[in-house]
């Protein structure tokens, strides 16, 4: 329901933007993501993560999508986009214990959670290139899985289990702020969301409250 309720503004929103398109700029972009908490159980994973010990490197957040850009009033401009995006970030090692509270070793916890996400800004230009936007957006999950590795213990032998994550919201509100550079071919952004409501559903909405953040550091390239 709650999802109904944003969607369909954004939907009437980019249906405006497309009406005139004699004014509209339209880009393809790449990004690399970080997602951000102040919860101390979760850490960030870097867009390249290098493990010196096992001489392995890991690919963090990354997504593709597209925006509109559309001058609506001399400096104000008018912006809407949709990307899928892949995001990344470990949860703090689980030590496991016997019944005698012995160590019976650790398990390293790395979720990935596919989104799609959309929103729309206004825009404005403090320079011809230059302009700083806020607005409303939302991130929809299509898919979350959490993989647990690297088991350490002298009677078991190193393994990978994946899990799907169900304990988690399907659509979540957020306030994007962004600074954006604008050339004739190439764009250059850095966008930061706050998400606005809780990230867990089911039980785990009463028993924890947790918000998160996500920074964007986007290209993009004009096709129109």
């Amino acid at each position: 329901m709650l999802s109904k309720r944003f969607v369909l503004p954004f939907l009437l929103l980019f249906n405006t933007l497309l009406a005139d398109d004699q004014k509209l700029s339209l880009f393809i972009t790449a990004n690399t993501n970080l997602f951000l908490t102040s919860n101390k159980n979760y850490k960030v994973f870097y867009p390249l993560n290098i493990d010196s010990q096992n001489s392995k490197v890991g690919v963090g957040g990354f997504g593709f999508g597209a925006f509109v850009f559309k001058p609506v009033y001399k400096f104000i401009n008018i912006k809407g986009f949709v990307e899928l995006n892949k995001q990344r970030f470990k949860e703090a090692p689980i030590v496991l214990r016997d019944y005698s509270n012995s160590s019976q070793g650790v398990l390293n916890v790395l979720t990935s959670n596919y989104n799609f996400n959309l929103g729309v800004l206004g825009h404005f230009s403090f320079t011809k290139k230059f302009s700083f936007g806020v607005g409303v957006g939302g991130n929809a999950l299509l898919l979350s899985r959490s993989k647990y590795n690297d088991f350490n213990s002298s009677t078991n032998t190193d393994g990978n289990l994946v899990i799907r994550n169900r304990n988690l919201k399907t659509f979540v509100p957020t306030i994007p702020l962004e600074l954006q550079y604008t050339g004739k071919k190439m764009s250059y952004s850095i966008r930061f969301e706050k998400s606005l409501s809780n990230y867990y559903k089911n039980d785990l909405k009463e028993a924890s409250t947790f918000k998160y953040s996500s920074l964007y550091f986007l290209v993009g390239y004009r096709i129109k």
